[in-house]
């Protein structure tokens, strides 16, 4: 599981991650719908956003393997980028598990 960093220093944003958090897994499936469907457009544009919004909300490693995507689709290395994507869809899952674990963050720093 992965807890918010942002909590540590901003417990009160408590409410706004949940909703990044409950926006997430639409994000992740038109991500890898994109790829599947071999829309690269939409998938350079889903990874953008998600890579502006993850850091802003405390998921740092979000910023980073949006980077690597996007990094990835420029070289047409498509074979890594859905690699890359497997790897994002194993941080969604991490993010959404981590949920209680920013609520117990968010209570203590209040």
């Amino acid at each position: 599981m992965i807890a918010s960093d942002l909590l540590n220093e901003e417990p009160g944003l408590i409410d706004l991650i949940d909703k990044f958090i409950a926006r997430i897994p639409l994000m992740r499936d038109e991500i890898n719908h994109a790829l599947t469907s071999n829309n690269i457009q939409e998938l350079e544009h889903v990874v953008h956003q998600l890579k502006g919004t993850g850091g802003g909300y405390g998921y740092p490693m979000l910023t980073d393997i949006c980077v690597a995507i996007e990094e990835q689709i420029e070289a047409q290395n498509i074979k890594l980028v859905a690699k890359l994507i497997n790897d994002l869809n194993s941080i969604v899952d991490k993010i959404i598990k981590g949920k209680e674990e920013n609520h117990k963050i968010a209570v203590q720093g209040l």
